[in-house]
């Protein structure tokens, strides 16, 4: 399992209570794998701007299947991590952003604690509520996708029973769901009843190019579940800081859809070579021997480029994030998650600053025109 698979995104992705008004009190929620690597070095906590994000979700939480209880597992075995020795750091983060959340993301690497006994579930509880204590961290982010229909209401029931229960700590409850999946109205009503946020993740094709996180498909599944009843309050748009790219089959065939004769990044870990950072893939653009022409939509505003090498990439920018945020906040939606911050611009070596992606949702929830 890779690092993206592992975070689920995110093939992709998209919480903080929606407000009566424009931009207040959006999530921001800033990813963080904690990984430290010989490649791309390593994004210490403190490396990270706390002062852009409302909610900081340590890509690290599993549950113990036999002892139930929470702990650290590195979302790679591939990778080294700072692990617990990070918990302290990213705690530390509150002095710069005293109403920054700090999250646990709990990956669904293996579901067999779904079946445990009422007394199961309970432990797990009490051990979520014991790791919250012991750590300085604000809540859960339990990842329910993607299940089996019978897990998802599993999920549901535990959801329920530990929402009850951290409601009396003041500790948040966070989930995941594929985007349009078919869900039982009941569980679904469960999970919207005890989450405080709902993460809708978005699932690309294979074989042939792809925007990396089309607006379209946002859309519709946004609708989907609104329309079932979810509240858009509760709803984030996850969008990745990294960008899908491939080596083309026909170098003359270079618009969406074009089929893909293999990956376009020789860091397997990276989906297999399919994804890129977007530090890296800016490097790469700047490199005019690669002889790019860039396309952007004229709507959505999202790009997408090729090389004369037969490379081709899709990726946010600033201005395509801008637009997704936009269309938060004229939707009511909780708010937007940055999948992750070690692939973003941390450098700022596309002289638009630091963590430019980051920077220019929050900058666009706040403003809120």
């Amino acid at each position: 399992m890779n690092i993206i698979q592992a975070a689920a995104i995110l093939q992709f992705l998209l919480v903080v209570r929606g407000s009566d008004v424009a931009g207040e009190r959006k999530r921001v929620g800033c990813y963080y794998l904690g990984a430290t690597t010989e490649r791309y070095g390593t994004l210490y906590p403190e490396d990270i701007d706390a002062s852009i994000c409302t909610h900081v979700l340590y890509i690290h939480g599993a549950i113990n299947n036999e002892t139930q209880e929470i702990y650290l597992k590195p979302p790679s075995q591939n990778n080294k991590t700072g692990g617990e020795g990070f918990i302290p750091r990213l705690v530390k983060l509150k002095a710069v952003n005293p109403d920054l959340k700090l999250i646990l993301h709990v990956l669904y690497r293996q579901v067999d604690w779904l079946s445990a006994e009422p007394s199961g579930r309970s432990k797990i509880i009490q051990n979520g509520i014991k790791w919250l204590n012991g750590s300085g961290f604000d809540g859960l982010d339990i990842a329910a996708a993607p299940l089996s229909p019978e897990d998802t209401e599993k999920m549901a029931d535990l959801l329920c029973e530990m929402k009850n229960e951290f409601d009396k700590y003041g500790y948040s409850l966070a989930t995941s769901l594929v985007g349009a999946d078919e869900i039982a109205e009941e569980t679904l009503g469960k999970i919207a009843r005890c989450s405080d946020y709902i993460a809708l993740l978005t699932y690309f094709p294979r074989g042939e190019t792809h925007r990396i996180a089309p607006m379209n498909m946002i859309k519709s599944n946004v609708d989907w579940y609104v329309e079932r009843g979810i509240p858009a309050s509760k709803i984030l748009a996850v969008v990745p800081a990294f960008g899908a790219i491939f080596t083309l089959e026909d170098p003359d065939d270079t618009g969406l859809g074009a089929r893909v004769h293999g990956p376009g990044n020789d860091d397997l870990e990276m989906l297999g070579g399919l994804g890129i950072r977007n530090k890296e893939l800016l490097r790469k653009l700047n490199d005019s021997s690669l002889g790019w022409t860039i396309r952007r939509d004229n709507e959505t505003k999202e790009p997408y480029a090729f090389s004369n090498t037969r490379l081709w990439t899709s990726y946010e920018d600033t201005t395509s994030i801008e637009y997704k945020a936009r269309y938060v906040l004229e939707n009511g939606l909780g708010g937007i998650d940055i999948v992750a911050m070690e692939f973003e611009d941390d450098e700022g070596i596309g002289g638009e600053g630091r963590f430019p992606l980051t920077r220019t949702v929050y900058n666009t929830f706040r403003g809120g025109n």
